[in-house]
């Protein structure tokens, strides 16, 4: 199943990525204005496909916002199917190489169906380009429809914190993970 199949399956893209928000959100309250600026939509827009998710029964309003319905008949296949609309590795991998020399790109977290791991993204690479990778993030979080958890090293600091048997960076290897890119040879 590719993307167009998918966005024609639930209406659009932009549907995808907010059902994702508030699936992948369950505890978070969000408006109309916080989900436009996720997903790049006018406040306008928003409040009609949130509309839209509250009619179907999705979600239900809480405050000045809107909630993911936990009783909903059709949360847990949707929490079973969504993940599989993530970016594909091919596309991670393209929208990271622009930010630099990415040297390792590992993926864990919501990549690999595993909320328990501490981070979902970690990259190691010099010459990093702090606003692309910022704008990089920002897509990879909207097409995942959660804010992502990642760390970013270059070589040297890297290495260093890997022969130190840094916590963090022993907690993803040591745990279930998956290297997309690999130039160090680990």
């Amino acid at each position: 199943m590719n993307d167009k199949t998918i966005e024609t399956i639930f209406g659009s893209a932009v549907r995808v990525k907010i059902i994702k928000i508030f699936v992948f959100n369950p505890e978070k309250t969000f408006d109309a204005v916080s989900i436009g600026e996720k997903v790049s939509l006018t406040k306008a827009r928003a409040q009609k496909e949130i509309k839209a998710l509250e009619k179907a029964g999705l979600v239900v309003r809480k405050g000045r916002g809107f909630i993911l319905n936990k009783g909903c008949s059709y949360l847990l296949p949707l929490q079973e199917f969504l993940p599989a609309t993530n970016p594909t590795r091919e596309e991670i991998v393209k929208k990271l190489s622009a930010v630099g020399r990415v040297q390792l790109v590992i993926l864990s977290g919501i990549f690999i169906q595993n909320p328990d791991s501490r981070l979902d993204l970690l990259v190691v690479g010099d010459k990093i380009n702090k606003a692309r990778l910022s704008k990089a993030l920002q897509s990879l979080e909207s097409r995942v429809g959660k804010e992502l958890l990642f760390s970013v090293f270059d070589r040297v600091d890297f290495k260093y914190r890997l022969d130190m048997k840094d916590k963090l960076i022993m907690d993803v290897l040591d745990f279930p993970h998956e290297k997309i890119v690999n130039k160090l040879g680990m």
